[in-house]
């Protein structure tokens, strides 16, 4: 307490010598202006005190100095391990009073001295790992974006290539936070700065690295592997050192949102709409950062440009595959939700899956293609079916046509019938339509079975009847021949 008090009255001092010595004010306006007499005054103008420097220089020991040393080691040890494994202030508490019998500070005391070797110790552990701030580093982020593409509710995310040095950033919209579109809008990105940075350090939204200790970090995925390695980049991750929340992403990343995106719920050409995009930002370049208030973040992007790698002469192939297995109604599926259903002979066999951003491609072991179906992006259940495979598998479970994909391609007599029959009349309609179909096609199958509910015809044969009578390209022929005879 003395402490303060005579280092708050020094300041008071320091500041009277100050206004005196170098502002050149009158005694009498120094003593009216701070409270003394002019007595006072003049007698902290003649006498030699300590300046404030001076005094906030000197040390004091304090009743837990002794243990400041062990404190710091402990915690300088900490910077090594995960945030969960390291000490708190009642950690250090209870080990100091168990190393010590005579240990005399209280908690309070060891708690402020802990939140200041704290503060030092990580603070500079920090520093030793800023984000990058040198011409051609870039920063990798990834903010969750929620809109409609393609007329589907997606999980859309902004992929963001930022760079510190310039103020600039990139964007690109994808549907679905995975290793294929992360890379694809980078390659878009890419492709539009007509260079690769040399250094990019990817934040933890992205999910491509797995944190596993201190200052070591995994790539989770072999196709970002084979990305990195390709371009010739080095790659980074941002590694929290504390418990504090590490930065998701930039303010770059937000501010060009906010200017770009905001009020954005539906995009119908993604493709179009990220290539407009990437030219909006470049309408952001003549802004002036809050560095030196004059030079424009093209002018700094220059510098930032001339460090970029060459582009490769052809483009990286981002594609991933896997070794699945079909289950036993010949569906496959992806991400837990999006079915994608397969002849039903490839039941319980297994295949090679190839993903791209909009393809998914199903091959033999022999690696020939067997299917090939856009790939589904959307945060409900949806199957991509292949109508006659799912019409095979149908035979065998009549009452589950109102409950698939195949329902829409029914005509509403169908839908009423099927409403009010039993199971037996299922099950002679789709053995009806899946013989004609195998005649005939699809479409004339549906529209058989359709004449026939409007006719409330119930029985396989009857319905066979009527497609022979009305549809057969052979009975069609000959009626057309003998009319002409």
């Amino acid at each position: 307490m003395y402490g303060i008090i005579v280092n708050m009255e020094n300041r008071k001092i320091n500041r009277i010598r100050q206004m005196y010595f170098e502002n050149n004010v009158a005694v009498e306006q120094i003593a009216a202006k701070m409270g003394y007499c002019i007595a006072t005054i003049y007698k902290y103008l003649k006498a030699d005190f300590e300046t404030a420097e001076e005094f906030e220089a000197k040390t004091y020991d304090g009743i837990a100095t002794p243990y400041e040393s062990i404190v710091r080691e402990w915690l300088t040890e900490d910077t090594k391990h995960y945030f969960k494994q390291r000490h708190t202030a009642k950690r250090v508490y209870d080990r100091l009073c168990e190393m010590y019998s005579d240990f005399a500070p209280s908690y309070k005391t060891i708690q402020r001295m802990y939140k200041q070797i704290h503060a030092e110790v990580f603070a500079t552990k920090r520093q030793q790992r800023n984000l990058p701030d040198s011409p051609g580093e870039a920063e990798v982020g990834c903010l969750p974006f929620p809109c409609c593409i393609n007329g589907h509710k997606c999980n859309a995310f902004i992929v963001s290539l930022s760079f510190p040095y310039s103020r600039a950033a990139f964007l690109q919209v994808i549907p679905e936070r995975n290793t294929e579109w992360i890379l694809t809008a980078l390659q878009n990105i890419y492709a539009h700065l007509g260079g690769v940075p040399p250094v990019q350090l990817f934040m933890p939204q992205t999910k491509l690295y797995r944190y596993k200790n201190h200052d070591v970090s995994d790539i989770t995925d072999e196709l970002l592997m084979r990305f990195v390695m390709y371009h010739g980049f080095k790659d980074d991750y941002y590694i929290p050192h504390d418990e504090s929340t590490p930065p998701t992403v930039s303010a770059l990343t937000t501010y060009y949102k906010r200017h770009f995106l905001s009020g954005i719920q539906g995009i119908d050409d993604l493709s179009s709409f990220n290539a407009e995009l990437l030219l909006k930002c470049d309408t952001l370049g003549k802004r002036i950062p809050m560095i030196d208030r004059v030079t424009t973040v093209d002018e700094f992007l220059v510098h930032d440009k001339a460090k970029l790698l060459p582009l490769p002469t052809d483009p990286f192939k981002i594609m991933a595959w896997s070794k699945r297995k079909i289950d036993k109604m010949a569906v496959l599926t992806i991400n837990a939700k999006h079915k994608y259903a397969l002849n039903p002979a490839l039941k319980n066999r297994t295949v090679f899956v190839y993903l791209t951003v909009d393809k998914v491609e199903v091959r033999n072991l022999n690696q020939d293609i067997i299917a090939t179906f856009d790939r589904i992006y959307s945060v409900d259940i949806v199957d991509a079916i292949n109508p006659v495979h799912q019409l095979y598998l149908l035979r065998f479970k009549p009452n589950a046509i109102l409950n698939c994909k195949l329902k829409e391609l029914l005509s509403p007599a169908l839908i009423t019938l099927f409403n009010s029959c039993d199971s037996r009349i299922k099950s002679r309609y789709i053995n009806a339509l899946w013989e004609i179909c195998s005649r005939s096609g699809l479409a004339t199958a549906m529209a058989c079975a359709n004449q026939a509910a409007e006719k409330s015809i119930t029985t396989r044969e009857g319905i066979l009847k009527l497609y022979d009578k009305n549809y057969d390209k052979q009975n069609l022929a000959k009626a057309i021949q003998n009319k002409k005879e």
